[in-house]
């Protein structure tokens, strides 16, 4: 699994960033950030789901990745590994 930490700016501030693959106990964040990401009239339907996830992260679990920036979730990443 990936995993990656760095630093990143904050203002003048720099505060711990981390790339990593996400899992279940992301789902809440990530979900969270798609109803903030894509607010209505985008149709709520299209938003991701638990079950959306789940199956991305046991079909392709290297394609899944988040960035965390200062210990919470602010973004993700998913792609298909067998088309690389």
């Amino acid at each position: 699994m990936y995993r990656k930490e760095f630093y990143v700016f904050d203002g003048e501030r720099t505060v711990p960033a981390v790339i990593r693959n996400y899992g279940e106990r992301d789902f809440p964040d990530l979900i969270r950030i798609q109803q903030e990401s894509f607010p209505p009239p985008f149709p709520s339907e299209l938003w991701w789901n638990k079950e959306q996830l789940i199956s991305h992260v046991t079909l392709f679990p290297h394609g899944a990745l988040c960035i965390e920036v200062n210990g919470e979730v602010a973004g993700s990443m998913t792609w298909d590994a067998c088309c690389f």
